[in-house]
């Protein structure tokens, strides 16, 4: 089942109002490392190498993004 999708003002908004939010950056690992700008705090997820999923925190709300 997939999730709703979020605006980047949607997700401002609930960041504003205090909610958790966890950023995962699911882009490869070689584009990951060559990126110039990272968030800070997202957790490098790859779609194809989802090693990091288990340090997904469960009581934040999680958004995925790749650039």
């Amino acid at each position: 089942m997939a999730e709703p999708k979020m605006t980047p003002h949607q997700i401002d908004d609930k960041l504003q109002h205090g909610e958790k939010v966890q950023f995962i950056d699911s882009r490869n690992p070689k584009a990951w490392r060559e990126a110039p700008t990272k968030l800070p705090g997202a957790l490098p997820v790859p779609v194809d190498e989802p090693g990091n999923i288990g340090n997904v925190p469960h009581d934040r709300l999680v958004v995925t993004y790749c650039t």
